[in-house]
């Protein structure tokens, strides 16, 4: 699905636009990539269920790996730690170390470690 539909707004907004998803408990946080905040009363669950694009990094987050500006290393060793990522707008977002292997495993233009 291309769209998303966000209670609390009347239009669909579309995938390509969205940054990432921030979960606070029964609502959501949606920043898109022309700036924009949208408050949602959908869960974050709810909002993950219309889309495969969008990429749970974290209990509280989703992120569409387009905007990905950056993903480093916390520390070297056996276990993947990721230190937080870095989107296009600068936001850092935690990854969750069992998040890790995905997030690594995605491969998106303008997307690199």
């Amino acid at each position: 699905m291309s769209n998303i539909k966000v209670v609390g707004i009347k239009e669909l907004v579309p995938i390509s636009q969205i940054m990432y998803i921030i979960g606070r408990r029964n609502y959501s946080e949606v920043y898109t990539n022309d700036g924009k905040f949208i408050l949602s009363s959908m869960t974050l669950k709810a909002l993950e269920e219309q889309s495969s694009d969008l990429v749970r990094i974290h209990k509280g987050t989703l992120v569409n790996p387009v905007f990905i500006r950056k993903v480093a290393f916390a520390e070297q060793g056996k276990q993947c730690l990721l230190a937080p990522i870095t989107m296009r707008d600068g936001m850092k977002l935690a990854v969750a170390r069992r998040r890790c292997e995905m997030l690594l495993s995605i491969k998106k233009p303008g997307y690199h470690v």
